[in-house]
């Protein structure tokens, strides 16, 4: 859940999930040639991310193909591509700050936490334009600019400041705020 405080949490945007994602990771890495996908199930279309990323190679001759995945699964491309399985979270997130782009192409997804990791992590993002995503960017106040049909592109560096907290520490701050009165 994302909430824009106005009294609470004077003057923050904050983003408080059940199951947060791993910002504890996340750094100022130099961008590599990278554009990384997480995950092969079928509902996270493979396929439209080579699709999205062989269009960006057509302009960035070096880029190489990175995906991360928990499953075996079968991709056939005259592509180069680096595959990277059963990685911990902290690798997960390490390869991700690593990465020029991040491509979430999913037809569909639970939550947004990959998501919201992967725009956060990587300099520039391509997410599908469905529910969770929409919902995401409308949150988090990113203006809905789409490239390649059905996906937005989102650049970090204009991602408005954030303060990412925890269960823990948004109950810390209104324990803290009763306290007050």
């Amino acid at each position: 859940m994302i909430e824009k405080s106005n009294n609470f949490l004077k003057d923050y945007n904050y983003i408080l999930s059940a199951n947060p994602p791993d910002f504890e990771f996340v750094n100022s890495i130099k961008y590599k040639n990278i554009v990384t996908i997480v995950g092969t199930q079928s509902y996270k279309n493979v396929n439209q991310a080579m699709s999205i990323y062989k269009l960006l190679k057509l302009k960035e001759l070096e880029l190489k193909f990175c995906i991360i995945s928990e499953h075996n699964f079968k991709f056939r491309s005259d592509e180069e591509m680096i595959i990277f399985k059963n990685l911990n979270r902290k690798k997960v997130i390490e390869i991700l700050n690593k990465s020029k782009y991040y491509i979430n192409a999913s037809i569909y997804e639970n939550s947004f936490n990959n998501a919201l990791e992967g725009i956060f992590s990587s300099q520039y993002s391509y997410i599908s334009d469905i529910e969770v995503h929409r919902e995401l960017l409308e949150k988090i106040k990113y203006p809905l600019k789409k490239k390649y049909s059905n996906f937005f592109f989102i650049e970090k560096n204009k991602i408005p400041s954030f303060k990412f907290i925890n269960w823990n520490q948004d109950c810390k701050l209104l324990i803290n705020k009763i306290n007050e009165f």
